[in-house]
Protein backbone atom coordinates (compact mmCIF):
# COMPACT_ATOMS: atom_id res chain seq x y z
CA UNK A 1 0.00 0.00 0.00
CA UNK A 2 2.74 2.40 0.49
CA UNK A 3 4.65 1.23 -2.86
CA UNK A 4 0.96 2.27 -4.43
CA UNK A 5 0.47 5.52 -2.33
CA UNK A 6 4.16 6.78 -3.73
CA UNK A 7 3.17 5.91 -7.04
CA UNK A 8 -0.15 8.13 -7.25
CA UNK A 9 1.92 10.64 -6.14
CA UNK A 10 4.77 10.12 -8.94
CA UNK A 11 2.26 9.45 -11.42
CA UNK A 12 0.48 12.88 -9.90
CA UNK A 13 3.99 14.39 -10.65
CA UNK A 14 4.83 13.47 -13.96
CA UNK A 15 1.32 14.23 -14.88
CA UNK A 16 1.79 17.80 -14.38
CA UNK A 17 5.36 18.02 -15.58
CA UNK A 18 3.95 16.19 -18.81
CA UNK A 19 1.62 18.51 -18.89
CA UNK A 20 3.72 21.89 -19.21
CA UNK A 21 5.80 19.52 -21.61
CA UNK A 22 2.96 19.53 -23.76
CA UNK A 23 2.54 22.97 -23.42
CA UNK A 24 5.74 23.61 -24.51
CA UNK A 25 5.30 21.71 -27.88
CA UNK A 26 2.67 22.68 -28.79
CA UNK A 27 3.58 26.25 -29.06
CA UNK A 28 7.04 25.08 -30.69
CA UNK A 29 5.01 23.18 -33.12
CA UNK A 30 3.19 26.41 -34.19
CA UNK A 31 6.30 27.33 -36.49
CA UNK A 32 7.80 24.28 -36.58
CA UNK A 33 4.97 22.86 -38.53
CA UNK A 34 4.30 25.57 -40.96
CA UNK A 35 7.20 24.04 -43.28
CA UNK A 36 8.70 27.17 -44.11
CA UNK A 37 12.73 27.33 -44.77
CA UNK A 38 12.06 31.08 -43.28
CA UNK A 39 9.33 33.27 -41.59
CA UNK A 40 9.26 36.93 -42.37
CA UNK A 41 6.68 38.76 -39.96
CA UNK A 42 5.60 42.47 -39.08
CA UNK A 43 9.05 44.73 -37.46
CA UNK A 44 8.93 44.22 -33.92
CA UNK A 45 6.83 41.27 -34.24
CA UNK A 46 8.50 37.88 -32.45
CA UNK A 47 5.87 35.80 -32.10
CA UNK A 48 3.24 33.65 -34.43
CA UNK A 49 0.92 33.34 -30.94
CA UNK A 50 0.06 35.83 -28.96
CA UNK A 51 1.19 38.82 -31.23
CA UNK A 52 -0.48 40.82 -34.29
CA UNK A 53 1.40 41.06 -37.55
CA UNK A 54 0.31 42.75 -40.44
CA UNK A 55 2.44 43.09 -43.30
CA UNK A 56 1.68 45.13 -46.81
CA UNK A 57 0.69 43.12 -49.47
CA UNK A 58 3.34 44.38 -51.87
CA UNK A 59 5.90 43.10 -49.37
CA UNK A 60 5.94 39.80 -50.73
CA UNK A 61 7.39 40.91 -54.18
CA UNK A 62 10.45 42.45 -52.51
CA UNK A 63 11.13 39.51 -50.50
CA UNK A 64 10.62 36.98 -53.65
CA UNK A 65 13.13 39.50 -55.69
CA UNK A 66 15.85 38.86 -52.79
CA UNK A 67 18.83 36.73 -54.20
CA UNK A 68 18.28 33.09 -52.55
CA UNK A 69 14.26 32.72 -52.00
CA UNK A 70 12.28 30.29 -54.29
CA UNK A 71 8.66 31.61 -53.09
CA UNK A 72 7.22 33.98 -50.40
CA UNK A 73 4.11 32.07 -49.40
CA UNK A 74 1.32 33.96 -47.33
CA UNK A 75 -0.16 33.62 -44.45
CA UNK A 76 -2.82 35.19 -42.32
CA UNK A 77 -3.40 34.56 -38.92
CA UNK A 78 -6.96 35.49 -37.25
CA UNK A 79 -8.49 34.88 -33.89
CA UNK A 80 -12.30 34.57 -34.15
CA UNK A 81 -14.94 33.42 -31.58
CA UNK A 82 -17.23 29.99 -32.70
CA UNK A 83 -20.66 29.76 -31.20
CA UNK A 84 -22.99 27.13 -31.27
CA UNK A 85 -25.99 25.74 -29.67
CA UNK A 86 -25.40 28.41 -26.80
CA UNK A 87 -21.53 27.09 -26.54
CA UNK A 88 -18.51 29.33 -27.43
CA UNK A 89 -14.52 28.04 -28.04
CA UNK A 90 -12.04 30.75 -29.18
CA UNK A 91 -10.04 29.12 -32.43
CA UNK A 92 -6.91 30.63 -34.35
CA UNK A 93 -8.14 30.89 -37.83
CA UNK A 94 -5.04 30.28 -40.46
CA UNK A 95 -5.55 31.56 -43.42
CA UNK A 96 -2.62 29.40 -46.20
CA UNK A 97 -1.86 29.41 -49.97
CA UNK A 98 0.35 26.06 -50.81
CA UNK A 99 2.28 26.40 -47.50
CA UNK A 100 0.89 26.72 -43.92
CA UNK A 101 -1.72 24.14 -43.36
CA UNK A 102 -1.56 21.08 -41.71
CA UNK A 103 0.26 18.03 -43.02
CA UNK A 104 -2.41 15.56 -42.89
CA UNK A 105 -6.28 15.08 -42.15
CA UNK A 106 -8.06 12.50 -40.02
CA UNK A 107 -11.12 12.66 -41.90
CA UNK A 108 -12.54 14.79 -45.22
CA UNK A 109 -9.87 16.14 -47.07
CA UNK A 110 -7.72 19.82 -46.95
CA UNK A 111 -9.68 22.54 -48.09
CA UNK A 112 -10.12 22.55 -51.43
CA UNK A 113 -12.85 25.46 -52.84
CA UNK A 114 -14.06 28.36 -51.48
CA UNK A 115 -16.02 28.65 -48.60
CA UNK A 116 -14.46 25.53 -47.02
CA UNK A 117 -12.71 25.08 -43.74
CA UNK A 118 -11.11 22.86 -41.83
CA UNK A 119 -11.00 22.06 -38.15
CA UNK A 120 -9.12 21.00 -35.13
CA UNK A 121 -11.51 17.49 -33.70
CA UNK A 122 -11.40 19.02 -30.67
CA UNK A 123 -13.62 21.57 -32.16
CA UNK A 124 -15.31 19.04 -33.80
CA UNK A 125 -15.82 16.67 -31.09
CA UNK A 126 -17.29 19.37 -28.73
CA UNK A 127 -19.99 20.45 -31.33
CA UNK A 128 -20.19 16.92 -33.03
CA UNK A 129 -19.30 18.48 -36.48
CA UNK A 130 -18.41 15.77 -39.23
CA UNK A 131 -17.00 16.71 -43.08
CA UNK A 132 -19.71 18.14 -44.90
CA UNK A 133 -21.62 19.94 -41.67
CA UNK A 134 -21.83 23.91 -41.42
CA UNK A 135 -19.32 25.85 -39.72
CA UNK A 136 -20.91 29.13 -39.12
CA UNK A 137 -19.15 32.11 -38.46
CA UNK A 138 -20.25 35.96 -38.35
CA UNK A 139 -22.95 34.58 -40.08
CA UNK A 140 -21.13 33.38 -42.34
CA UNK A 141 -21.39 29.33 -42.84
CA UNK A 142 -18.47 27.81 -44.17
CA UNK A 143 -18.41 23.66 -45.16
CA UNK A 144 -16.19 21.76 -43.14
CA UNK A 145 -13.80 19.90 -45.54
CA UNK A 146 -12.35 18.09 -43.19
CA UNK A 147 -11.23 17.35 -39.96
CA UNK A 148 -7.41 17.38 -38.61
CA UNK A 149 -5.62 15.70 -35.73
CA UNK A 150 -5.18 17.72 -32.40
CA UNK A 151 -3.20 21.56 -33.33
CA UNK A 152 -3.30 23.59 -30.81
CA UNK A 153 -1.36 26.18 -28.73
CA UNK A 154 -2.39 28.00 -25.24
CA UNK A 155 -5.81 26.07 -25.32
CA UNK A 156 -7.15 27.26 -28.77
CA UNK A 157 -7.61 25.06 -31.35
CA UNK A 158 -7.03 25.94 -35.06
CA UNK A 159 -8.69 25.98 -38.75
CA UNK A 160 -7.51 26.29 -41.99
CA UNK A 161 -9.10 28.33 -44.71
CA UNK A 162 -7.58 29.25 -48.36
CA UNK A 163 -7.14 33.26 -48.62
CA UNK A 164 -10.05 33.20 -51.11
CA UNK A 165 -12.57 31.78 -48.40
CA UNK A 166 -10.96 35.19 -46.09
CA UNK A 167 -12.03 37.08 -49.06
CA UNK A 168 -15.70 35.75 -49.07
CA UNK A 169 -15.82 35.93 -45.16
CA UNK A 170 -14.50 39.65 -45.14
CA UNK A 171 -17.49 40.97 -47.46
CA UNK A 172 -20.14 38.23 -46.65
CA UNK A 173 -19.82 38.15 -43.00
CA UNK A 174 -21.28 40.56 -40.32
CA UNK A 175 -18.30 42.18 -39.66
CA UNK A 176 -17.26 45.97 -39.33
CA UNK A 177 -17.47 48.30 -42.52
CA UNK A 178 -14.06 48.65 -42.51
CA UNK A 179 -12.37 45.72 -43.94
CA UNK A 180 -9.04 47.35 -43.61
CA UNK A 181 -9.35 46.61 -40.12
CA UNK A 182 -8.67 43.13 -40.99
CA UNK A 183 -5.27 41.40 -41.67
CA UNK A 184 -5.10 40.06 -45.38
CA UNK A 185 -1.18 39.01 -44.92
CA UNK A 186 0.12 38.35 -41.48
CA UNK A 187 3.27 36.54 -42.59
CA UNK A 188 5.38 35.24 -45.32
CA UNK A 189 6.53 31.54 -45.62
CA UNK A 190 9.57 31.80 -47.12
CA UNK A 191 10.84 28.89 -49.49
CA UNK A 192 14.66 28.63 -50.56
CA UNK A 193 16.04 27.94 -53.70
CA UNK A 194 18.30 24.53 -53.10
CA UNK A 195 21.71 25.25 -51.64
CA UNK A 196 20.92 28.53 -50.31
CA UNK A 197 21.94 29.52 -47.00
CA UNK A 198 19.45 30.44 -44.77
CA UNK A 199 21.49 33.00 -42.43
CA UNK A 200 22.50 34.48 -45.56
CA UNK A 201 19.16 35.03 -47.05
CA UNK A 202 17.52 35.92 -43.66
CA UNK A 203 20.49 39.01 -43.14
CA UNK A 204 19.91 40.01 -47.18
CA UNK A 205 16.20 40.00 -46.60
CA UNK A 206 16.17 42.38 -43.68
CA UNK A 207 18.58 44.62 -45.45
CA UNK A 208 16.55 45.01 -48.64
CA UNK A 209 12.71 44.98 -46.95
CA UNK A 210 12.90 46.42 -43.58
CA UNK A 211 9.50 46.39 -42.83
CA UNK A 212 10.05 43.21 -41.69
CA UNK A 213 12.47 40.95 -39.42
CA UNK A 214 12.75 37.20 -40.64
CA UNK A 215 13.39 34.31 -38.29
CA UNK A 216 14.35 30.53 -38.16
CA UNK A 217 11.38 28.06 -38.02
CA UNK A 218 13.49 26.79 -34.90
CA UNK A 219 13.90 30.70 -33.15
CA UNK A 220 10.32 31.38 -33.84
CA UNK A 221 9.17 28.45 -32.17
CA UNK A 222 11.32 28.89 -29.03
CA UNK A 223 10.25 32.65 -29.13
CA UNK A 224 6.80 30.89 -29.35
CA UNK A 225 7.61 28.54 -25.91
CA UNK A 226 9.18 31.72 -24.19
CA UNK A 227 6.27 33.60 -24.43
CA UNK A 228 4.18 30.64 -22.80
CA UNK A 229 6.34 30.34 -19.91
CA UNK A 230 6.11 33.87 -19.08
CA UNK A 231 2.50 33.70 -19.05
CA UNK A 232 2.22 30.08 -17.41
CA UNK A 233 5.61 29.56 -16.36
CA UNK A 234 4.88 30.38 -12.62
CA UNK A 235 1.37 28.69 -12.27
CA UNK A 236 2.98 25.49 -13.73
CA UNK A 237 5.81 25.70 -11.34
CA UNK A 238 3.77 26.21 -8.31
CA UNK A 239 1.33 23.57 -8.85
CA UNK A 240 3.99 21.16 -9.41
CA UNK A 241 6.18 22.46 -6.87
CA UNK A 242 3.15 21.69 -4.67
CA UNK A 243 2.77 18.13 -5.89
CA UNK A 244 6.31 17.71 -4.68
CA UNK A 245 5.68 19.15 -1.46
CA UNK A 246 2.58 16.71 -1.06
CA UNK A 247 4.79 13.79 -2.16
CA UNK A 248 7.19 14.16 0.56
CA UNK A 249 4.39 14.63 2.72
CA UNK A 250 2.99 11.46 2.10
CA UNK A 251 6.52 9.28 2.09
CA UNK A 252 7.39 11.04 5.28
CA UNK A 253 3.84 10.27 7.04
CA UNK A 254 3.93 6.65 5.20
CA UNK A 255 7.80 5.94 6.79
CA UNK A 256 6.46 7.59 10.37
CA UNK A 257 3.14 5.40 10.88
CA UNK A 258 5.54 2.53 9.56
CA UNK A 259 8.24 3.50 11.66
CA UNK A 260 5.14 4.09 14.92
CA UNK A 261 3.48 0.48 14.01
CA UNK A 262 7.16 -1.43 14.20
CA UNK A 263 8.61 0.22 17.87
CA UNK A 264 8.94 -3.50 18.97
CA UNK A 265 10.99 -4.88 15.95
CA UNK A 266 13.43 -1.57 15.89
CA UNK A 267 13.61 -1.53 19.60
CA UNK A 268 14.61 -5.16 19.48
CA UNK A 269 17.45 -4.21 17.16
CA UNK A 270 18.35 -1.29 19.63
CA UNK A 271 18.61 -3.68 22.26
CA UNK A 272 20.94 -6.21 20.30
CA UNK A 273 23.47 -3.19 19.68
CA UNK A 274 22.60 -1.56 16.34
CA UNK A 275 23.23 2.36 17.03
CA UNK A 276 20.31 4.39 16.08
CA UNK A 277 21.97 5.97 12.94
CA UNK A 278 22.17 2.21 11.48
CA UNK A 279 18.59 1.43 12.03
CA UNK A 280 17.69 4.93 10.60
CA UNK A 281 20.02 3.69 7.46
CA UNK A 282 17.75 0.68 6.98
CA UNK A 283 14.71 2.84 7.07
CA UNK A 284 16.32 4.62 4.07
CA UNK A 285 17.18 1.69 2.28
CA UNK A 286 13.27 0.51 3.07
CA UNK A 287 11.84 3.77 1.55
CA UNK A 288 14.46 3.54 -1.77
CA UNK A 289 13.22 -0.06 -2.19
CA UNK A 290 9.63 1.11 -2.06
CA UNK A 291 10.61 4.60 -4.04
CA UNK A 292 12.50 2.25 -6.82
CA UNK A 293 9.20 -0.10 -7.34
CA UNK A 294 7.03 2.79 -7.49
CA UNK A 295 8.41 4.98 -10.25
CA UNK A 296 7.81 2.49 -13.03
CA UNK A 297 4.09 1.98 -11.54
CA UNK A 298 3.75 5.64 -11.43
CA UNK A 299 5.39 6.17 -15.06
CA UNK A 300 2.71 3.47 -16.34
CA UNK A 301 -0.40 5.41 -14.11
CA UNK A 302 0.70 8.59 -15.77
CA UNK A 303 1.13 7.60 -19.33
CA UNK A 304 -2.66 5.88 -18.53
CA UNK A 305 -3.94 9.28 -17.64
CA UNK A 306 -2.36 10.74 -20.68
CA UNK A 307 -3.75 8.46 -23.03
CA UNK A 308 -7.62 9.41 -21.20
CA UNK A 309 -7.13 12.82 -21.47
CA UNK A 310 -5.92 12.78 -25.15
CA UNK A 311 -9.05 10.67 -25.86
CA UNK A 312 -11.79 12.50 -23.63
CA UNK A 313 -9.87 16.12 -24.09
CA UNK A 314 -7.72 16.09 -27.45
CA UNK A 315 -7.49 20.14 -26.65
CA UNK A 316 -4.46 19.10 -24.20
CA UNK A 317 -1.18 17.29 -24.80
CA UNK A 318 0.18 16.15 -22.21
CA UNK A 319 4.00 14.35 -22.51
CA UNK A 320 5.04 12.62 -19.51
CA UNK A 321 7.58 10.07 -20.65
CA UNK A 322 9.90 13.10 -21.24
CA UNK A 323 13.69 12.87 -20.64
CA UNK A 324 12.76 16.29 -18.44
CA UNK A 325 10.17 15.03 -16.54
CA UNK A 326 11.53 11.79 -15.50
CA UNK A 327 14.95 13.18 -14.63
CA UNK A 328 12.86 15.18 -12.12
CA UNK A 329 11.07 11.93 -10.42
CA UNK A 330 14.00 10.07 -10.42
CA UNK A 331 15.41 13.13 -8.33
CA UNK A 332 12.14 13.59 -6.61
CA UNK A 333 12.43 9.52 -5.98
CA UNK A 334 16.13 10.40 -4.09
CA UNK A 335 14.60 13.05 -1.78
CA UNK A 336 11.80 10.98 -1.00
CA UNK A 337 13.51 8.29 0.44
CA UNK A 338 16.27 10.89 2.06
CA UNK A 339 13.31 12.65 3.88
CA UNK A 340 11.54 9.28 3.98
CA UNK A 341 14.17 7.54 6.04
CA UNK A 342 14.62 10.85 8.30
CA UNK A 343 11.16 11.01 9.10
CA UNK A 344 10.78 8.71 11.92
CA UNK A 345 14.23 9.14 13.29
CA UNK A 346 12.86 11.16 16.32
CA UNK A 347 10.77 7.44 16.66
CA UNK A 348 14.31 5.61 16.68
CA UNK A 349 16.54 7.95 18.54
CA UNK A 350 14.38 7.95 21.63
CA UNK A 351 12.98 4.75 21.45
CA UNK A 352 13.59 3.16 25.02
CA UNK A 353 14.85 -0.74 24.39
CA UNK A 354 13.11 -2.13 27.78
CA UNK A 355 9.73 -1.06 26.47
CA UNK A 356 10.02 -4.24 23.94
CA UNK A 357 10.55 -6.50 26.66
CA UNK A 358 7.91 -5.16 29.42
CA UNK A 359 4.31 -7.31 28.58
Amino acid sequence: MTCLGIAGVIAVILFLQGFREGLDTQLRNVALDRGADLIATQEGVRNMIGARSVIPQMTRDDVERVTGVATAHPMTTLPIIYENSGRRTPIFLFVVDALGGPRATMAGTLPETEGQVLIDRSVARMFDLAPGDDFAIAGYAFEVSGVVEPTSALWTPFAFVSFDSLLEFYFEANLADDISAFPLLSYLLVELEPGSDAQEVLRDLEAAVPEIDVYLPEEMALNDEALGRTMLGALMALLIGIAYVAGLLVVALFMYTAAEARRRDLGILKALGFPPASIALSVVAEVALLVTAAIPVGIAVALGLAAVTHVAMPLYLVQPVQPGPLLWVIGGGVLFALVGGLAPWRVVRRLDPHEVFQG
